[in-house]
């Protein structure tokens, strides 16, 4: 699904770079933002291009450098960072109390705007931060980049790809909201197109269709207050003033990269210079190596496999809803696999699961005995599963969510839970259900 895209977006990065694809072209990533998706899926691009034998470089804030949710540096990708006036604790702390209100269904319009205000100041921070850094702009000067991949999401990396002249291409880490793809100049109906965050499909009732409607205008009126806040800095540092706004800079870039398909993506139009990847992660598999986690999926035969995944955010669940989450899948006719976190006390469960605090998701997806995937509906995981032909049981946790639950729902790939009503009889009947009823 994925492969021959990428193929195809790498051969128009190297034409971007040079006249001659024979030639070696240096190239820059610039997330913006290290969590776990937005430096993956830029970070596989770009061990891609070292394959190929160019040169890649990666920009990096101290907040996310070694951190366990961050791409790591290598030989082959070697890192530039730059000092934040933030801290880790400080950023996770913030994220903390954002995915718990959401978790515990305490999320408002004031909770999720008061987050987005501090995500454009933390953004215009980090500008600043590159921008005034002499020592990183003089070694981003000096290694005479041709070309730049960046994520569109923080906005702040095209400020300084500006500055510095480097040719540039935004990469979109996910499924691409209609607010984003407005940014990017690309249409958007509304009527049609599911706002993100509204967890709607494109087949809208007309009160839906009004509900979508004035999501849209609130994100329109947002995107002004957030490019408007990089026009200001844009004027105090010099950065291409003949231009009118920011969002107009974006329009240079001569492709769009985004990281998602149709296969799990609504209709809607996309200019000719949009290059959709599929997912960076849904690939055919690596061999597992032997051990506990090879034996134990070889020993169900014909029981079959449940994988249950829910990331990260399973440190902001209340216990009560693992309890419910364990009471279910003990009582499942199949094995189970249950990836925790290491810093979680491990739940108590029945002899037939199997607790483990990492595992090659796409690889077990793979695996021909894994009959069912419970995840929390990220984006990675929706599309390896699909790859996989495996039916998903979504909790969906906050911000895109929903709305990956609900495509994948819509596609009849899985069904969707709500974490707060949620009980151990419903996810109970929810499992068996995706594995005796297929659709």
């Amino acid at each position: 699904m994925a492969v021959w895209r990428y193929e195809l977006a790498l051969v128009v990065l190297v034409l971007l770079s040079f006249s001659s694809s024979s030639e070696c072209a240096k190239i820059l990533i610039f997330p913006g933002l290290g969590e776990a998706t937005h430096s993956l899926a830029p970070r596989m691009m770009g061990e891609k291009l070292v394959d190929r034998g160019h040169s890649v470089t990666m920009v990096t804030s101290s907040i996310f450098l070694n951190s366990s949710w961050h791409a790591s540096p290598s030989d082959r990708i070697p890192f530039i960072s730059y000092n934040s006036k933030y801290d880790r604790e400080f950023i996770l702390g913030s994220m903390e109390e954002f995915i718990t209100k959401s978790v515990r269904g305490e999320m408002s319009a004031d909770v999720y705007f008061t987050q987005l205000n501090r995500s454009v100041e933390f953004f215009s921070s980090e500008m600043e931060s590159v921008l005034g850094n002499y020592e990183v702009m003089k070694e981003l000067t000096e290694k005479s980049f041709d070309l730049a991949l960046f994520d569109p999401f923080a906005l702040f990396p095209l400020m300084v790809l500006e500055r510095l002249g480097i040719p540039f291409v935004p990469l979109n880490a996910g499924f691409m909201p209609p607010s984003l793809a407005r940014l990017l100049g690309l249409p958007s109906n509304p009527s049609y197109v599911p706002e993100g965050l509204t967890a709607l499909s494109d087949r809208m009732s007309f009160t839906e269709r009004v509900q979508n409607s004035l999501a849209a205008a609130s994100f329109v009126l947002y995107k002004e207050l957030f490019v408007n806040g990089f026009d200001e800095k844009r004027e105090l540092w010099n950065i291409n003033t003949e231009s009118s706004t920011a969002n107009t800079l974006m329009t240079k870039a001569k492709i769009f990269l985004t990281n998602s398909d149709f296969v799990l993506d609504y209709p809607r139009p996309f200019l000719p210079h949009t290059v959709m990847l599929g997912s960076s992660l849904a690939k055919p598999p690596s061999q597992l190596s032997s051990g506990k986690l090879l034996d134990f999926l070889n020993s169900a035969g014909d029981t079959g496999v449940v994988l249950v995944s829910l990331g990260s955010f399973m440190t902001s669940m209340d216990q009560d809803k693992i309890d419910v989450l364990a009471d279910a899948i003990s009582r499942l006719p199949y094995k189970v696999i249950w990836r925790t976190l290491p810093q979680l006390e491990p739940p108590t469960v029945a002899n037939n699961t199997l607790i483990m605090s990492w595992i090659p998701q796409n690889d077990v997806l793979a695996h021909p005995n894994v009959v069912a995937f419970v995840s929390n509906g990220g984006g990675h995981g929706a599309y390896e599963s699909t790859f996989h032909a495996v039916p998903s049981v979504c909790i969906p946790f906050f911000t895109d969510h929903p709305d990956i639950a609900n495509r994948l729902a819509t596609r009849g790939l899985g069904v969707v839970m709500n974490l707060q009503t949620m009980t151990s009889d419903v996810l109970f009947n929810a499992i068996n259900r995706v594995v005796t009823e297929p659709r």
